[in-house]
C-alpha cells in the first residue's frame, strides 16, 4: 500500500539520489585539499608550533609530570612495561592538573584564564559540577575519551621535541626540561598524590596548586627557560633561529587584537623594509621567512576564491538538488572570484619560481607539488573563463575525496558535475547543502587558514619575549 503525505516544513528540500557506497565516509574538513600546503608553509615560519599548542604551561606540566613519572616507575622493569606505566602516570598527573585549573577558575583574580586552552576543560567542568561541593575530589573520570592521542601527550610532544625538551621516543628529559620541570609548581607542595589511581585529593590542596599552575600563567623562572628552548639553546638549528626570530618579528609588529592578516602583512613589511640585524646576525632566517610570508599571501587569496567558488556551487544545487553551472557561474560574486583566483595563481607561482634554490621554498614546494596544488595553480592561472574555473575547482574536489593526494580512504563527492561537458553540479547528499542564506557574500569573507599566530602571541606574552 502506498501512502501519500505532505512535509510541511518550507527549510526542508528533499530530492532522490542515486546509491553510493562511498557516501558513507564523505566527511571532510578539506574538501579542496589545501591543508598541506598550509602547514607546510606553515612550518616555513613557526616551526614546531600547531594551532593547538596554545597554552606554555603544558610545556612545564607535562616535563614536571614526566620526571616524577620516571622517579616512581623507576629503571628496573622491561622497557615495553615501563612505558606503558609512565604514560598512565601522566595521564593521572595530567587529570588532577586539569582539576586544580577548573578549581583556580574560582578565584576572581583568576577567573577563565585559568582554563583557556585546556584540553578537555568540558568534562573538567562536568565533573566540578558532580563534585565539587565535596572535601575531597576523585580523579578517576575521562578527561577525553583518547587522552594520551588528544590531551597534553599527544597535543604537545612534537612541540617538547622541537624544543628540546624531551625525547618522547623514550620518554625522558633532556637538560633543559629538566630545568623547566624543576620550575613548575610542585603539587607535592600542597600536599597531593597526583601520581596515584583511584585517590581523592583535597580541594583546598587542588585549588590552592591551581592557583599557582594554572594554564593562564608561568613563573619567571618557567618564562627563562621556554624563551631559551624557543631559541634553541645550544642545539640551535635552522628551524629554531627562525622560530625565534618570526617570534621577536611578530612582538615587533603587534597592535591590540590585529587579525593574522594585517599581522602578517605587517611582518612582511617590516621584515621587508627595516634591519633585522638586531634579530638575526646572518640574515638567514629573515630571508626564509621573508619568502614564506610571501607566498603565504597568494596561496590564501588562491584558498579563499577557491572556497567560496565551491560553496556557491553548493548553495546553487541546494534548492532543486542540483543547477546548471553556467548560471552558478554568472554570478557577479562568483565571475569576480574566478578573474581573482586566476591573478593569485600567478603570484603564487611566481613566488615559488623566483624563491632562491638553496634554503628557498624546497621542502615546502615538495608537499605543495605532491599535493597538486602546484599543478593547481598552473591551471587555473591560465584560466580566464568563470564555467572552466568552477569545472577545475569541482575536478579538484573530486580528486581529493578519492585520496589522490594523500593515500586517505576513498570518500565520496560532496558535489560533482554531470552531463555531456560537466554542465550540470548536482549535490550527492542533501547534508553537504548550502543555504544561500549561508554563504559567504564575497570570496574576502572566506576565512584563511591560521598559521599559528595565535599560540605564538600566547608565548610570546607569557614568556615575557622582547
Amino acid at each position: 500500500m502506498v501512502t501519500d503525505f505532505l512535509i510541511d516544513r518550507p527549510d526542508m528540500h528533499l530530492f532522490w539520489s542515486a546509491y553510493d557506497p562511498l557516501d558513507l565516509a564523505s566527511d571532510s574538513i578539506d574538501p579542496l585539499g589545501f591543508m598541506a600546503g598550509y602547514i607546510a608553509l606553515a612550518d616555513r615560519i613557526l616551526p614546531g608550533f600547531t594551532t593547538i599548542t596554545t597554552v606554555p604551561r603544558y610545556a612545564g606540566m607535562l616535563c614536571h609530570a614526566l620526571q616524577l613519572a620516571r622517579q616512581e616507575v623507576g629503571d628496573e622493569i622491561l622497557a615495553t612495561s615501563r612505558r606503558r606505566k609512565i604514560i598512565e602516570r601522566l595521564k593521572l598527573f595530567e587529570r588532577a592538573w586539569a582539576l586544580s585549573c577548573g578549581l583556580a577558575e574560582q578565584y576572581p583574580d583568576i577567573g577563565g584564564k585559568a582554563t583557556d586552552g585546556l584540553r578537555g576543560v568540558r568534562s573538567v567542568h562536568r565533573w566540578l559540577s558532580l563534585h565539587g561541593q565535596r572535601d575531597k575530589l576523585p580523579i578517576s573520570y575521562a578527561l577525553l575519551s583518547n587522552q594520551v592521542r588528544y590531551g597534553g601527550i599527544g597535543a604537545y610532544s612534537t612541540f617538547l621535541e622541537s624544543l628540546h625538551l624531551a625525547d618522547m621516543n623514550t620518554l625522558t628529559l633532556r637538560p633543559l626540561g629538566e630545568e623547566l620541570a624543576n620550575a613548575f609548581p610542585a603539587p607535592s607542595i600542597h600536599g597531593l598524590p597526583a601520581l596515584v589511581d583511584d585517590v581523592r585529593l583535597p580541594v583546598d590542596g587542588l585549588g590552592g596548586w591551581g592557583r599557582e599552575a594554572h594554564a593562564g600563567t608561568l613563573s619567571a623562572e618557567e618564562a627563562r627557560c621556554l624563551r631559551e628552548a624557543l631559541r634553541g639553546s645550544e642545539e640551535a638549528e635552522s628551524d629554531d633561529r627562525t622560530r625565534w626570530v618570526m617570534l621577536r618579528l611578530l612582538r615587533s609588529c603587534l597592535d591590540g587584537d590585529m587579525e593574522e592578516p594585517a599581522l602578517l602583512a605587517t611582518c612582511l613589511g617590516r621584515i621587508t623594509r627595516e634591519d633585522t640585524s638586531w634579530a638575526d646576525p646572518d640574515g638567514e632566517a629573515t630571508k626564509r621567512i621573508r619568502i614564506s610570508l610571501q607566498a603565504i599571501e597568494p596561496y590564501e587569496r588562491m584558498y579563499q576564491c577557491a572556497a567560496f567558488i565551491f560553496d556557491q556551487l553548493r548553495a546553487a544545487a541546494t534548492d532543486r538538488g542540483q543547477a546548471e553551472i553556467e548560471a552558478a557561474a554568472d554570478a557577479s560574486a562568483v565571475v569576480h572570484a574566478t578573474q581573482d583566483i586566476s591573478l593569485a595563481a600567478r603570484r603564487f607561482l611566481t613566488e615559488l619560481d623566483s624563491a632562491p634554490e638553496q634554503d628557498g621554498l624546497g621542502q615546502a614546494r615538495q608537499a605543495l607539488t605532491k599535493t597538486g596544488l602546484v599543478s593547481l595553480a598552473q591551471v587555473l592561472a591560465g584560466i580566464r573563463e568563470p564555467v572552466a574555473v568552477c569545472q577545475e575547482i569541482l575536478r579538484r574536489h573530486a580528486r581529493v575525496q578519492e585520496g589522490k593526494f594523500d593515500g586517505g580512504l576513498p570518500k565520496g563527492p560532496w558535489i560533482k558535475l554531470e552531463g555531456g561537458e560537466g554542465v550540470v553540479v548536482r549535490l550527492t547528499a542533501q547534508r553537504f547543502g548550502l543555504e544561500p542564506s549561508q554563504a559567504a557574500q564575497s570570496w574576502t569573507d572566506m576565512a584563511r587558514h591560521p598559521y599559528r599566530t595565535h599560540g605564538a602571541r600566547q608565548f610570546i606574552r607569557l614568556c615575557r619575549i622582547s
